[in-house]
């Protein structure tokens, strides 16, 4: 913040952020058991998953993309109460994962329905990574879970972090891998997201310590006056974040930042996972938080959300890191017979 351009709309920016993370913490303080928290999960998605239906019939200029937006190549797309497709698409992404645990824990119809409902929503969204990556994610959780190799889960998690950044910031930073992927995948530019990371690595390089400031680099006067060379696939002057949520840690806040914000997003939800007591519902929820986590974590490399004040995917990951270490404390409590 310090170091921001405008110091006093930075600290309103981290305030903002600040206070979505202490609601996340609340939401997941409330509820005094397993039972409460589900009954909170399940009316939350059946508002939000709801309205996002009915607004595809009675909005449909607000709830999808049309061919007057800033984006006309997305005309079609759903994007229900949110502002855009990328969002719309992981938020019900985490939405499946709800509904997994709800039907893994016993709520059958309600985890079925929910789970079906954001799938078939999210799909609609057009987002291709989202749709790539739910399985996925499902598939490193819980698998090695069912099988009874509870370490497998992040074994498989560290793999996927390394895997994502050699095959995303590989492609920039990585003369071998820059090598490769212009010789086998010439054409692989992320829809344009490698220009953007050349550049940012070009202006990391300049203030790789402390970064531009919190807030003050994408959309800035900064980039605004820069020049557009005419080959640029992407007019950086435009662009409101990085479409890469590391590397805008870095050019914000510095690689120091870079690495504390490695440790708490990646490692530290791995050392709670592994410290989760054996017991059901402990097992449910925190597969449930590390679905979120690693979809949130993976989605990262190829979009920027991180700090985004009340970002949805951003409060996901956030609701995911603190679910983790909650579950990771205590055995979850459970509602007795009356």
């Amino acid at each position: 913040v310090v170091m921001a351009t405008d110091p006093p709309s930075a600290m309103r920016a981290a305030s903002f952020t600040l206070i979505g993370i202490l609601t996340m913490a609340t939401i997941l303080a409330l509820p005094r058991d397993a039972e409460a928290f589900s009954k909170v999960i399940i009316f939350t998605i059946v508002v939000v998953i709801g309205l996002s239906y009915i607004g595809l019939i009675v909005f449909p200029h607000e709830a999808l993309h049309t061919t007057d937006s800033l984006e006309p190549e997305h005309a079609g797309l759903w994007r229900g109460v949110f502002t855009h497709k990328n969002i719309a698409g992981p938020v019900m992404a985490c939405f499946s994962f709800a509904g997994l645990y709800l039907y893994r824990r016993g709520q059958r119809l309600w985890g079925a329905s929910i789970f079906c409902a954001a799938m078939i929503f999210m799909l609609h969204t057009g987002s291709k990574t989202t749709a790539g990556l739910v399985p996925f994610s499902i598939l490193i959780v819980v698998l090695p879970s069912l099988i009874g190799m509870r370490l497998g889960t992040p074994i498989l998690f560290a793999l996927a972090i390394i895997a994502a950044a050699i095959g995303t910031l590989g492609i920039v930073f990585l003369p071998p891998v820059k090598h490769l992927a212009a010789l086998y995948f010439p054409d692989l530019t992320y829809t344009g997201r490698t220009t953007l990371w050349e550049f940012a690595d070009e202006m990391l390089a300049k203030r790789p310590w402390t970064g531009y400031g919190f807030e003050s680099f994408w959309g800035t006067p900064l980039l605004l006056n820069q020049d557009q060379p005419f080959d640029r696939a992407w007019d950086i002057r435009t662009i409101v974040h990085g479409h890469n949520g590391y590397l805008d840690i870095a050019v914000l806040m510095g690689i120091p930042a870079l690495c504390v914000a490695v440790y708490t997003f990646l490692i530290a939800p791995l050392r709670d996972y592994l410290r989760i007591p054996l017991r059901k519902e402990n097992i449910y929820l925190g597969d449930f938080f590390m679905m979120v986590v690693l979809f949130a974590a993976l989605n990262a490399f190829l979009e920027s959300f991180f700090f985004h004040r009340a970002d949805p995917v951003w409060l996901f990951f956030v609701f995911g890191m603190f679910g983790l270490r909650q579950a990771s404390l205590r055995p979850m409590a459970v509602r007795g017979p009356s």
